[in-house]
């Protein structure tokens, strides 16, 4: 996560119809067992996913991979966008 947030330092993502993409957090998924090649896949959950380009996309797997050494690898970006609130229902908020 802290990779990830400073590349958006570095290089904001672009604004479309005065939004901006925001990344909330990263997870990387654990591997699939049954490949024979373990491929790199990192969930990420966003604010909207239509706002990540596949240029951005690449711009943050380039981010990872100069980190992270993955030469020949593919790599994998699953988008998770934040589900919108239901205004008619009523957040419960737990007391502690």
């Amino acid at each position: 996560n802290r990779l990830l947030r400073e590349a958006i330092e570095r290089n904001p993502p672009p604004m479309k119809g005065g939004k901006r993409l925001k990344l909330l957090y990263a997870t990387q998924k654990r591997e699939d067992r049954t490949l024979t090649i373990p491929v790199p896949e990192y969930v990420l959950f966003v604010n909207h996913a239509e706002l990540l380009t596949r240029t951005y996309q690449r711009y943050l797997e380039t981010t990872i991979r100069d980190k992270f050494p993955m030469e020949g690898l593919p790599f994998v970006f699953t988008i998770k966008a934040r589900e919108k609130r239901d205004p008619r229902k009523k957040q419960v908020r737990s007391k502690r």
